[in-house]
């Protein structure tokens, strides 16, 4: 999963992937921590904000610009409304742990469990070599 990419949205994609699925890994060693230590437990949650009208592409090729300014343009969302749902849940006490939120509605990421592991702990192990940097 981790290898050189064609094009930088490519890279994005595959990161926002990883990062979702090793959040929903890491809810459940949180869950399994505190639930075991009778504290207040914590929930980790990843967040899709949807496909915010932003600098994002500022720095893409003259053809991307344009499409990007002729069709995306119609899905693109309002920053302040993606920023104010972001917000709402992370203020939200009914969050369901470990779910890929998208819209403020909580939806899974199909991946066998097997794979979810290899991949938390795959970026579990960049991080912590990030760390020792």
């Amino acid at each position: 999963m981790f290898h050189t990419y064609r094009n930088g949205y490519q890279a994005y994609s595959t990161s926002k992937f990883a990062i979702s699925l090793y959040i929903e890994e890491m809810n459940k060693q949180m869950q399994r921590k505190y639930v075991t230590a009778n504290q207040r437990t914590v929930t980790a949650i990843s967040v899709h904000p949807g496909c915010v009208a932003s600098g994002l592409y500022e720095h893409a090729n003259t053809l991307t610009k344009a499409v990007i300014s002729r069709l995306l343009w119609l899905v693109m969302r309002n920053p302040a409304l993606a920023a104010a749902e972001t917000i709402a849940l992370g203020c939200a006490d009914n969050l369901k742990g470990g779910c890929y939120y998208q819209h403020m509605t909580p939806t899974r990421i199909l991946c066998t469990t097997a794979k979810k592991q290899e991949l938390y702990e795959r970026v579990r192990s960049i991080i912590t070599n990030m760390e020792e940097m």
